[in-house]
């Protein structure tokens, strides 16, 4: 028996956002034969849940980027303290950026914010190089399951929410490299990206490779027995945490440097691939 984690967005997802018939075979498969499948992402519980709900999959689920762990019940949330959280709010408001709050209740964003975001992307939806980034962002952002707006962040109740994750996107790369740098500054907190154009920051203790351990000791799999496939940063602790890590064709020559093999690209079904591969008999 294996414990295989599967992160989402560009690993699982095509790059339209959909799960491939094969994809679904595939996992459906290795649990027939026993393996244990988890989904492994930085999107939000309620989200996965949504997702993997429609497909007819049922899996244990790593949300948050292993803040969140889910099988039939909550059975670990590493949380953001209130005092810390709202110290790292006051960094975010600095830099003037699009944020979201991942709670147990859902995904929050505030209007202001939100204008932010919608006037960067207005500011570059013509630009030949940018444009069709543009378009992928808004479709990612408005697809989220259980994103709930308020007027303002200050009429959030956090000693009602268990709040897991602080996540902002934007296309200034130049403002998130700045972030990134302050918030580095601090050492508690963890911080990690979903992609060059994201920073997202959990409790100190939070990665998808921490995770992924928790969950092998949970259902006492051997480390050894364990498999990780992703394409992404916040894939590579959990690369180092596996027995196996398997980097898709389209992550970057960094990521895939981290990992033991390499398979077809999201397009391409490369985790049916890496499955039929390395794991099916």
């Amino acid at each position: 028996m294996k414990l295989i984690a599967i992160d989402m967005d560009g690993t699982l997802f095509s790059n339209n956002h959909t799960i491939s018939e094969n994809n679904c075979h595939a996992i459906l498969k290795a649990q027939r034969q026993g393996h244990i499948v988890t989904f492994c992402s930085g999107r939000a519980l309620h989200d996965i849940q949504e997702i993997i709900k429609k497909i007819n999959l049922e899996a244990p689920i790593i949300a948050g980027n292993g803040a969140v762990v889910f099988h039939n019940k909550i059975l670990q949330t590493l949380t953001i303290p209130v005092h810390i959280l709202k110290k790292i709010m006051d960094i975010f408001n600095d830099f003037q950026l699009y944020y979201e709050i991942y709670t147990n209740k859902g995904i929050f964003i505030d209007k202001t914010r939100k204008e932010y975001l919608y006037a960067e992307l207005n500011r570059l939806k013509d630009d030949p190089v940018f444009g069709p980034m543009v378009e992928q962002m808004v479709q990612v952002q408005n697809d989220q399951n259980h994103l709930l707006t308020v007027s303002d962040f200050s009429e959030l109740n956090f000693s009602m929410l268990d709040p897991y994750k602080m996540y902002t996107v934007s296309l200034d790369e130049k403002k998130l490299n700045h972030l990134q740098q302050r918030l580095s500054e601090r050492d508690d907190i963890s911080i990690t990206n979903g992609s060059h154009l994201t920073v997202e920051v959990g409790n100190k203790q939070v990665s998808k490779g921490n995770a992924l351990l928790f969950l092998a000791n949970y259902f006492q799999i051997p480390q050894a027995d364990t498999v990780a496939i992703g394409d992404n940063l916040n894939d590579l602790s959990m690369f180092k945490a596996a027995g196996t890590s398997i980097a898709m064709g389209n992550a970057t020559d960094f990521v895939k440097s981290h990992a033991n093999f390499e398979t077809k690209t999201n397009d391409d079904d490369g985790v049916a691939y890496a499955l039929e591969k390395f794991v099916l008999s």
